[in-house]
């Protein structure tokens, strides 16, 4: 089986509930970190749908992986995030043409693409992409989105008890 379903904060190690201040004593609640992938072709030139991130989650990684070489003067993946109005790119990754590109797609240096990768919104997002370059011929690959599950407003501890 390929699918699971996981709701809320793992608990991990053996302290079910926090009674105290040391090592030991401690609850350790962490964040699911799943990856979704897209198959991507070089006639993808505008810009895809490829999946949803559910909303408050943290991007940790982008990675495209060539099946097919891509052929073209340029090729480029380029990946956004959109929340329904606003559009804030957040990587891209020059290829060479005819070699295959295996390999992370660094995360842009700007500001919003920081805001956006740290924490999606308040309400799920659509993860984008789409190819550029000139007269690109041939080319296909997966795209690789990765991140960490986190309540809306990013927090990843629930605010109230919720177990058994």
């Amino acid at each position: 089986m390929g699918l699971a379903t996981r709701l809320g904060p793992w608990l991990m190690g053996t302290v079910r509930n926090t009674t105290g201040t040391a090592l030991g004593q401690i609850r350790n609640l962490g964040c699911d970190g799943p990856g979704q992938t897209k198959a991507v072709l070089f006639s993808d030139t505008a810009t895809t749908n490829a999946f949803v991130i559910p909303a408050g989650s943290i991007l940790t990684n982008l990675a495209f992986y060539s099946s097919v070489a891509f052929n073209g003067t340029a090729p480029t993946i380029s990946v956004s995030l959109y929340n329904g109005t606003t559009t804030t790119p957040i990587g891209s990754a020059a290829m060479t043409s005819g070699t295959p590109y295996n390999n992370v797609i660094p995360f842009a240096a700007t500001a919003a693409a920081g805001a956006a990768i740290s924490n999606v919104g308040p309400t799920d997002v659509w993860l984008q992409y789409a190819i550029s370059g000139t007269t690109v011929t041939t080319g296909q690959g997966v795209l690789l989105a990765e991140y960490l599950v986190r309540n809306p407003d990013g927090s990843y501890t629930p605010t109230a008890f919720t177990g058994p």
